[in-house]
């Protein structure tokens, strides 16, 4: 970035061609260990912004694309917050003044316009994780306004990640539990 010789400032950005992560995962048909390498690398790029002081706000997959090498590239921080430092004790919330989300992977917190953290982020990565997994969302929000996704998502939990997409594989153990832990909805139990 800078400023140019006209005088007007300007931001070069990289150019990524791929494949959403979704569409990837399931036109290479990766195994279960391969799409979970490709998960943590785009845990990395989350962690390395949260590390940052920045909280995307907008983890899905269309959101995440993967280049012919297999790197997937975390994009459109348009809805991403810096992490005020003037917020006292709450010096790792995000504060917004409207609600611009995607309701299928925004976090409880975020549907109902309350503080945004980074463990919002990880509610978001357990989604995405779940569809990777499963080929299905957790929740089915299609046809429902607003109020009602709040109040599906707020007394109701998801069901055990069930693989549809990996040969009907049932998850069990550790990695079980680490979908359905980021998927809380208390942030602090996430």
């Amino acid at each position: 970035g800078g400023v140019s010789e006209n005088g007007e400032p300007f931001l070069v950005m990289e150019f990524v061609e791929g494949k959403t992560i979704g569409e990837f995962v399931a036109e290479r048909s990766l195994t279960l260990e391969e799409s979970l390498a490709l998960f943590l690398k785009v845990c990395s790029a989350v962690a390395y912004a949260h590390r940052n002081l920045v909280v995307h706000r907008d983890i899905k997959p269309g959101n995440i694309l993967v280049n012919a090498n297999g790197e997937p590239k975390l994009l459109d921080f348009g809805l991403a917050k810096l992490i005020d430092d003037g917020l006292g004790d709450n010096a790792n919330t995000t504060r917004t003044e409207f609600r611009a989300l995607t309701p299928a992977y925004a976090s409880p917190e975020q549907l109902k316009g309350e503080s945004i953290t980074t463990s919002s982020d990880v509610y978001s990565l357990g989604v995405l994780l779940y569809e990777l997994l499963t080929g299905n969302r957790p929740f089915n929000f299609e046809g429902m306004s607003l109020v009602e996704i709040i109040h599906a998502i707020s007394t109701s939990e998801p069901g055990s990640p069930r693989s549809t997409v990996l040969g009907n594989y049932n998850l069990k153990g550790d990695l079980r539990t680490i979908v359905l832990k980021a998927l809380r909805n208390e942030p602090e139990r996430r």
